[in-house]
């Protein structure tokens, strides 16, 4: 009897710790079936989303012009520029002469690309002499008209103090006689309409120091999709001035051994943009080729 008490008993812990294994399994196998199909916030996209949808602000300064000299990457944080060479040009572009590199960036929350109305936009003008205005529409007896207008400046294409920089032409014999700088414009999926409102001034500094512009850029160039002027209250968006947006500008030649020096201004044309469209991460790639 003892004999057979002790087998039972052995049996009974067996079955006992056999079904505490099980269950223990089975826990474990439902938490990471659980976690397998759980839905995870997507992170993954090429441009990330504006650091400022949380309430918060644009990113910080420091952030915002992480790039290096020698075109190193930048963390996405809503709006990037980025300015590159042609690998088949002699060209050479840098914040500095010290540095010579192919690429630079620098990156902005989208928070920083404001809303505006260039006092002018025809070639020649001189960056000094351009008043951007912040305005917004609102519709009003069956049209839009514009609202509040006040100072405020576009976004510069810098480098901690730097807000313009070098193109070189690193030929020891031979000058650059075209050169030229195009763009590509990219967004995350959903903010397309945002991303037609882009405009992109290119300026080039002159012999009297100053920087007059050569050209608009935009996702759509047209002749007539860059909204200019002086902006009163009230007034309706029909009455102000559009000037032209091209697809490629020209920046004239390079001698051996020179240089120009450049500077990239970035705004969303009041008149263009849409108050129902949602800012999504947005990406500009300048190309100077020559």
């Amino acid at each position: 009897m003892k004999r057979r008490h002790i087998f039972l008993i052995a049996v009974l812990t067996l079955v006992v710790f056999a079904a505490t294994i099980f269950a223990a399994c089975d826990e474990l196998s439902r938490e990471t079936n659980g976690a397998q199909n759980a839905v995870i916030p997507s992170n993954t996209d090429t441009l990330s989303e504006d650091p400022g949808a949380s309430g918060g602000t644009d990113a910080d300064p420091a952030s915002q012009n992480d790039d290096e000299a020698d075109g190193g990457s930048v963390v996405e944080t809503g709006f990037t520029l980025s300015a590159t060479v042609s690998e088949s040009s002699p060209l050479a572009i840098s914040w500095d002469r010290e540095t010579l590199a192919t690429s630079l960036s620098s990156s902005v929350g989208l928070n920083g690309l404001n809303i505006l109305i260039p006092s002018n936009s025809s070639v020649g003008t001189s960056f000094g002499e351009i008043v951007y205005q912040e305005v917004y529409c609102y519709p009003a007896n069956g049209e839009l008209v514009f609202r509040d207008p006040e100072s405020l400046s576009p976004y510069i294409f810098d480098r901690e103090e730097k807000t313009s920089f070098l193109l070189s032409n690193r030929s020891q014999g031979s000058q650059v006689s075209n050169l030229r700088v195009q763009a590509a414009f990219e967004c995350e999926s959903g903010g397309e309409r945002a991303l037609s409102a882009l405009r992109v001034g290119i300026f080039k500094k002159n012999n009297s120091g100053n920087f007059t512009l050569q050209g608009v850029l935009a996702p759509t160039p047209a002749e007539d999709n860059v909204a200019y002027g002086t902006v009163t209250s009230g007034a309706s968006v029909n009455t102000i001035s559009m000037g032209r947006s091209v697809r490629e500008v020209s920046l004239g030649s390079v001698s051996s051994q020179g240089e120009v020096e450049c500077m990239v201004v970035v705004w969303l044309d009041a008149a263009a943009y849409d108050d129902m469209a949602v800012k999504k991460a947005m990406r500009v790639s300048l190309l100077f080729v020559a």
